[in-house]
């Protein structure tokens, strides 16, 4: 805990987990490395959500996993950039329950 202590985060839903997105600046990632990995966060992400619809316990965390995403964009994202990080889903996403 003593060197990860200031990443783990408790979300909305009580659920704690490791706010990895935040650590960018602390390993000397300039703000266009930032960009580009969101990006690819964001596809991965987008991947995800489409390939998993029918599989509802790994479809919740990758809905879980773009809510943070979005989360962290819309945080520390400047508004000029925000819009090509953030996760577009072709489709309305409905929210499922927490089947954890």
């Amino acid at each position: 805990m003593k060197y990860i202590g200031e990443y783990v985060q408790r979300d909305d839903d009580g659920v704690v987990f490791i706010d990895y997105l935040s650590t960018w600046r602390e390993v000397g990632q300039t703000e266009a490395s930032f960009i580009d990995f969101l990006q690819t966060h964001k596809k991965l992400i987008e991947r995800g959500i489409d390939e998993h619809k029918g599989n509802g316990r790994v479809f919740q965390k990758y809905l879980w996993l773009r809510k943070y995403h979005d989360a962290v964009v819309r945080k520390r994202v400047g508004k000029r950039k925000r819009h090509e990080c953030l996760v577009a889903v072709a489709e309305p996403v409905p929210e499922i329950p927490n089947l954890l």
